[in-house]
């Protein structure tokens, strides 16, 4: 037996299960690009934090000069991660991809960090 829970009206409850609720979150976009960000968080050690470099990469493996793009929902991107004096270093690195999810004509100022 269902019954409709005072906390959420519009949601019906079935067995003391809440149903799903299907919502779109993704704005219809002509052109949309999403947000990649890249952080070289760093182990602590002032030395093997110098020696380490984190770079991005556009879908035609060229070097990104910045530590943040914007690129299309079906693109794709590279990571690296370099190495200076050694081959095995520690790292902690952070990648977060669509915390912006914008239209490119809005993009005006950012116009330099869309990776085409």
């Amino acid at each position: 037996m269902g019954y409709i829970d005072p906390k959420f009206p519009g949601v019906f409850q079935f067995n003391c299960y809440q149903a799903a609720v299907f919502t779109n979150p993704i704005p219809k976009f002509w052109d949309p690009m999403v947000s990649v960000d890249l952080t070289n968080i760093g182990v602590g050690n002032i030395y093997i934090d110098n020696w380490l470099d984190t770079m991005l990469y556009t879908r035609d493996k060229k070097m990104w000069g910045y530590d943040k793009m914007y690129i299309r929902p079906r693109d794709h991107f590279y990571i690296g991660v370099h190495a200076r004096n050694t081959r095995h270093l520690p790292y902690n690195v952070e990648v977060t991809i669509g915390t912006e999810f914008k239209e490119s004509a809005d993009l005006i100022v950012e116009k330099d960090l869309i990776a085409y």
